[in-house]
């Protein structure tokens, strides 16, 4: 005859693990669709946005500069370039001096300049690339230094960038880039003149480098007269 407590302590066993076999089926499917899908996209195809940063503002105050990611956040002073307003301060503890920028652009290190940093033809952090020959003037056709985004090849300084666009819109072939701060053109001369607002409409990768990051990006304007502004659109994550 079967022992009544033997049949009870049985049904209290079944009870338990019924108990913990849910318990562990909904751990199961919450790891599940927790799975990582894979590693995050190097390039950033998301719907395009509209960055300006007005004449006449205060730079240095959040809402007048594109914040890329941690180590990147760009805006421009009164005058010349964009920079990465958040290199300077985490490099220095402060904010970078006309002096500075144009030293780190051009290359010429003067008795004004007390930071010590290697200049990088502009913007540090980011490389920039031509993408097409869209909003080209007259560009030769046998032009063959586009980037693309993923790959890093023919990614270069903003300095280099500006003047490749102004070489290629007076007609003359760039051939090479020799450093951050000049291009090669057809017949060997090199030349490190630019033309920031000829930047406007030309279509630029931009490889956010420490991240390893790729998007697109497009100025639409280009102040002038010391009032600092610059607007753009670029892609989103």
């Amino acid at each position: 005859m079967l022992n009544l407590n033997v049949v009870l302590n049985f049904s209290k066993m079944m009870k338990k693990n019924v108990k913990w076999m849910g318990v562990m089926f909904f751990a199961l499917t919450i790891l599940v669709s927790c799975k990582d899908d894979g590693p995050v996209s190097k390039i950033w195809s998301g719907k395009d946005i509209t960055f300006t940063r007005a004449a006449d503002v205060d730079w240095t105050l959040p809402e007048n500069q594109d914040y890329l990611s941690k180590k990147v956040s760009i805006t421009r002073q009164s005058n010349g370039a964009i920079y990465n307003y958040t290199f300077w301060q985490d490099t220095f503890g402060e904010d970078a001096t006309f002096d500075d920028l144009y030293a780190d652009f051009w290359n010429d290190i003067d008795p004004l300049v007390n930071k010590d940093f290697v200049p990088v033809g502009g913007v540090h952090g980011v490389r920039f690339a031509i993408l097409d020959n869209t909003g080209s003037t007259g560009w030769p056709e046998t032009f063959d230094l586009y980037g693309t985004l993923g790959d890093p090849t023919n990614f270069y300084s903003l300095h280099s960038i500006a003047t490749m666009i102004s070489q290629l819109n007076n007609g003359n072939l760039v051939v090479s880039v020799p450093d951050d701060f000049s291009v090669t053109i057809e017949g060997g001369n090199n030349e490190s003149g630019t033309n920031m607002p000829a930047l406007v409409g030309k279509k630029l990768g931009v490889w956010l480098v420490e991240e390893d990051r790729y998007l697109t990006l497009s100025f639409t304007d280009w102040g002038s007269g010391g009032s600092g502004s610059f607007a753009y659109t670029r892609s989103t994550r």
